[in-house]
């Protein structure tokens, strides 16, 4: 019981911190992949990335492809977006609500282009492809990353690339 009160009053707390944080506005300067970009806020540059999707890195198949389509949709634009927390590479998490004065819903668009994929799939026995309806049919439509066979998620290559890299390092380079 004393369990189920104090996760009531941190989840009270928490919730309360995020609407004390402010909406940030500004022109989108940068675009650096598919749910990662630059904010220019009275002329102060604003790492940002958009939460609830993730989209492939840069290096791995569909990467560039998922950053030219955010690079279309948000640079020299303006936008509003509702900062949720920091990141442990000290970028703003945000909800993307606004684009040019227009309300928006940018994750679920770039889910239903294919190209990020969407965290809601995320339970606690693994991921389920189509848990998000805007996921499923973009993978029924094969838009996007989905128009691979067997796409490789994010998270899981990241953990193949940081293997690599760790089996790697120290060894000296071949000519």
């Amino acid at each position: 019981m004393k369990r189920i009160i104090f996760c009531f009053f941190l989840a009270l707390a928490i919730g309360s911190l995020q609407a004390q944080l402010p909406l940030m506005q500004g022109k989108v300067i940068r675009v650096l992949d598919g749910d990662t970009f630059e904010l220019l806020q009275n002329n102060t540059k604003i790492r940002c990335r958009i939460v609830e999707v993730d989209a492939p890195e840069l290096r791995q198949p569909f990467g560039r492809q998922s950053g030219d389509s955010l690079r279309q949709m948000l640079l020299h634009q303006s936008i509003t977006c509702r900062p949720v927390a920091h990141d442990q590479y000290h970028r703003w998490l945000v909800k993307v609500t606004h684009l040019n004065g227009h309300p928006v819903a940018l994750d679920s668009i770039i889910v239903a282009k294919g190209w990020a994929w969407s965290v809601r799939g995320w339970h606690s026995k693994g991921y389920n492809l189509d848990a998000d309806p805007i996921q499923a049919d973009a993978r029924w439509y094969s838009h996007g990353l989905w128009a691979s066979p067997n796409p490789i998620p994010p998270w899981t290559w990241r953990l193949r690339n940081k293997t690599r890299k760790v089996a790697t390092k120290g060894k000296a380079k071949q000519p």
